[in-house]
């Protein structure tokens, strides 16, 4: 296992981009006309897939790793145009030729036309500063810092119809890995690809890590994330109905080397033509790490009928308890439940609720419509016996918000002062 990793002397701190209760997620907003740009055909005139893609070869430590990603985007982005009927305009900037100048020159003389799609590559290292709030990283060019959020700002500012931003940084090493997900390809279908890069605008930013975590890269399978975003896509391009949600959820499973996890995030702002785009972010902004963290995916908008899940991250050793709050403020334990008992979890584990399809329940979206909120509790092995969860399911409430102040008001009067974290995280209901 090859080792990415970047030490500035100025203190940059290593960290990459980087009971069945009725609930489920909404995707994509109501359709609404778009007035402002027609739908996009494999046959509209004048549109272009612009693509850079940016790869830090010449590292003695992830050179062989970074150039398998640059090699496997550059094999894949050619299928991307024959499929869609875009004309490609791909530029690779490696070796010597990677320099902060040549990346900036090389977004600033991009001619993107309202139609056109552009996607931007970067594996390589990564860091930020100790001061840096954002949750993307900097891009480590020339021994100096590039900041991710600067490449989104310049293409938003060339406003094409549709981006892709990704950013695979790594700067972990460990010795040995074996891959632990394997895709199920199929045969990709062109209608696939057309309703990927022709029928969305708005924008899909990726990091490989989230803030405080590194990532990894191997001689033999390149940037793990990249591996993981790769197949995913080429699965979804096997489908009948692909879609960038199903694409994004599947590559934002976490990925675990050793005692060690890379988790993924990512943010879709994105509709499908013919619908006014609202802005759907899915990860969370960054929060303290000595906080309890929790996700509702793959959206925070959410309709009827559908199925969701909860992602929870867990700073320190502790049994965990999640409530549901309905818009209505009712109160409806979503774990432990009867499929799955009180258990104790690990310092920074990951908990995903449901884990997947075999875990014998599910999350599905009931009425009252409105905002809710999941509410995530970590409580320390002195105190999860004063836990009483029938007298706080048992709470009055109008609302989410009321029902979440009661449900605090509760659990200072049970637990006391410290050995307990908690959480929440709002989330809307539409029919």
């Amino acid at each position: 296992m090859q080792r990415k990793y970047f030490f500035l002397a100025f203190s940059v701190l290593l960290l990459l981009l980087s009971a069945c209760a009725e609930k489920a997620v909404k995707i994509t907003p109501e359709e609404k006309p778009d007035n402002q740009r027609p739908p996009l055909s494999s046959s509209s005139p004048q549109a272009t897939l612009h693509a850079v893609i940016v790869a830090d070869t010449n590292d003695k430590n992830i050179g062989k790793s970074v150039d398998i990603d640059r090699k496997k985007l550059e094999k894949f982005l050619p299928s991307i145009a024959k499929n869609t009927g875009l004309t490609l305009k791909a530029q690779s900037i490696y070796g010597h030729r990677l320099t902060r100048k040549s990346v900036a020159t090389a977004l600033n003389q991009l001619s993107v036309r309202p139609n056109d799609v552009v996607i931007f590559y970067y594996s390589g290292h990564g860091g930020r500063m100790s001061s840096k709030r954002t949750k993307w990283p900097s891009m480590v060019i020339e021994r100096s810092l590039l900041d991710f959020d600067w490449i989104i700002a310049a293409l938003k500012r060339k406003n094409p119809r549709f981006f892709m931003a990704i950013a695979d940084s790594c700067n972990n090493v460990l010795d040995k890995y074996s891959p632990s997900r394997d895709f199920f390809l199929g045969t990709p279908k062109p209608e696939s690809y057309r309703q990927l890069f022709l029928n969305y605008r708005g924008n899909v930013v990726v990091s490989s890590s989230k803030p405080g975590q590194y990532s990894w890269g191997t001689s033999q399978y390149g940037g793990l994330f990249t591996r993981a975003f790769l197949g995913s896509l080429k699965k979804e391009l096997a489908s009948s109905n692909p879609k960038w949600q199903n694409i994004m959820q599947r590559a934002d499973e976490p990925i675990k080397v050793r005692q060690y996890v890379q988790e993924p995030q990512y943010e879709l702002n994105i509709d499908r033509v013919g619908r006014t785009m609202v802005p759907q972010p899915v990860s969370p902004p960054y929060k303290d790490p000595l906080s309890v963290q929790v996700q509702v995916l793959p959206s925070q908008s959410l309709r009827v009928g559908d199925a969701m899940q909860v992602k929870v991250r867990s700073p320190q050793a502790g049994y965990l308890f999640v409530w549901d709050i309905g818009s209505g403020g009712e109160i409806t334990r979503l774990f432990p439940n009867e499929y799955v008992k009180r258990r104790k979890f690990k310092a920074g584990k990951t908990v995903t609720i449901p884990e997947n399809s075999l875990a014998g329940f599910g999350l599905t979206v009931g009425e009252p419509l409105g905002k809710s909120l999941v509410v995530a509790l970590l409580v320390e092995e002195e105190k999860v016996q004063k836990v009483q969860p029938e007298k706080l399911e048992s709470i009055v409430a109008t609302n989410a918000q009321t029902g979440w102040q009661q449900l605090r008001k509760r659990l200072n009067q049970m637990l006391g002062q410290g050995g307990w974290l908690t959480a929440p995280v709002e989330y809307e209901i539409t029919q």
